[in-house]
């Protein structure tokens, strides 16, 4: 009975500790989002930022959309073309992409060999869980025709599991360029 006490003791410092330190990269990870945020509007005097509770979408002024353009609302569906990028500082790096069916990106990139067919425009449905939280909750609201930067910390990503080439806890960034958007 002593023995699984102390077991049992043992697992919950464990847990606690790592609780604190995934807390503690999550935090970093929002003053580094800050930055990257502050260094992106220095360069595009048009571009609008969204707080979204823990996501942080920016809409970029080359967009084509109006305000009378219906925006996604959950449940929708989007078409679109993206690229995913790991942030791990106030700048992305294109040596961070590990997603995209933008074959100019892939190609900017570095990425060669690519299989062709995966340069397509993507449609994803949200709120049927299919995607990470964080593109969930920054997708809903966005326009046809709207470029945006949709950013979260590793607390909206994956959490603690790594995903192929994506280390766990990171933070993420997609662009995303919105061609259609479908509300029924």
């Amino acid at each position: 009975m002593r023995k699984h006490l102390v077991i049992s003791l043992l697992l919950a410092v464990t847990l606690c500790a790592c609780s604190k330190q995934a807390q503690a990269t999550y935090d970093k990870q929002e003053t580094t989002i800050e930055s990257l945020v502050e260094s992106l509007l220095k360069t595009d005097e048009g571009a609008t930022v969204e707080y979204l509770d823990g996501v942080v979408r920016i809409r970029f002024s080359v967009s084509t959309s109006s305000e009378s353009d219906p925006a996604l609302e959950e449940g929708g569906s989007v078409s679109m073309w993206y690229g995913g990028f790991t942030v791990t500082s106030a700048s992305l790096s294109k040596s961070n992409l590990f997603a995209t069916n933008l074959q100019d990106l892939a190609t900017e990139c570095g990425w060669s060999g690519a299989d062709e067919s995966m340069f397509q425009v993507e449609t994803v449905t949200v709120g049927k869980g299919e995607l990470v939280p964080g593109l969930e909750k920054g997708l809903i609201g966005v326009k046809k025709g709207d470029q945006y930067l949709i950013v979260f910390s590793g607390k909206y990503g994956w959490g603690g599991h790594p995903r192929g080439t994506i280390p766990a806890r990171s933070a993420l960034a997609y662009q995303i360029w919105v061609t259609d958007i479908s509300n029924e």
